[in-house]
């Protein structure tokens, strides 16, 4: 019955568009990371399909699967990519740019001061889950 329902979980995930990353930018790294994690985040993925399925995502990270351990190949996948194109002060600096870095917006502007908003709350929900929140109120002082 175990393989019935790894069955069922593969077919469940290869029916979900998965995403990729070629080498783009900090803030293009860390939406592949979050985008990635949502897809496999279903109970009783095994780590030989999350690392399988990362490798696919992203070609470069092959040798990973070498590795004896999957669970040990996903980790060495993470790390990889981590260290390649997840900066996270950088990350942080673009989020906090995109807000602070503005043109100014007068009050009858509606169009405005709703894109505002949206990137006010894009940075302070992407740094509420980095664990970094800390980051707006520090942002002037730097």
């Amino acid at each position: 019955m175990v393989w019935v329902k790894e069955l069922l979980i593969t077919f469940k995930l290869s029916q979900k568009p998965l995403s990729t990353f070629n080498e783009g930018s900090c803030a293009d790294y860390w939406a592949f990371k979050r985008a990635f994690q949502s897809h496999v985040r279903e109970d009783g993925i095994s780590e030989c399909q999350k690392l399988g399925y990362l490798i696919a995502a992203k070609q470069e990270l092959c040798g990973c699967q070498e590795l004896e351990d999957s669970k040990e190949g996903y980790k060495e996948a993470w790390d990889l990519l981590e260290v390649r194109h997840g900066n996270k002060r950088t990350y942080i600096q673009h989020l906090i740019k995109r807000v602070c870095g503005r043109p100014s917006v007068r009050m009858n502007d509606i169009k405005g001061l709703r894109l505002f908003t949206d990137a006010l709350s894009t940075c302070a929900r992407n740094l509420k889950i980095m664990g970094e929140l800390k980051q707006i109120e520090t942002y002037e002082s730097s």
